[in-house]
């Protein structure tokens, strides 16, 4: 059947840059697919949060001139999850995605 998009955020830099989006499919496991751009970053590790702040580490990939995209099967109850983060390979967060109430995109654009 057709996969269908629960989640949907862009990842931001503390300084509110967006380098990437990051989306979650539905299904048995659901997965994860994030594409990132303009990153400062040869590597990166995606992490996900979960509501009362646990982080689950869910792989790490490499990028190429900044750019790179990735997905995987994720086995966490996606209910629990309020966003994600992309991390350094020196531990530092290079940008956070949190997911809005909604299940879809917004077709508005930012408010």
């Amino acid at each position: 059947g057709q996969q269908q998009v629960l989640r949907f955020a862009q990842f931001r830099t503390s300084d509110q840059r967006q380098v990437g989006q990051v989306f979650t499919y539905s299904g048995s496991p659901w997965w994860v697919y994030m594409s990132v751009s303009n990153a400062t970053a040869t590597a990166v590790s995606c992490q996900l949060v979960e509501r009362d702040g646990t982080i689950v580490p869910i792989g790490s990939f490499q990028l190429s001139g900044g750019k790179g995209d990735w997905g995987r099967e994720v086995d966490v109850d996606p209910s629990m999850i309020s966003g994600a983060r992309l991390v350094t390979d020196h531990g530092a967060v290079l940008a956070t995605a949190t997911f809005g109430p909604t299940s879809y995109p917004s077709t508005q654009g930012p408010k």
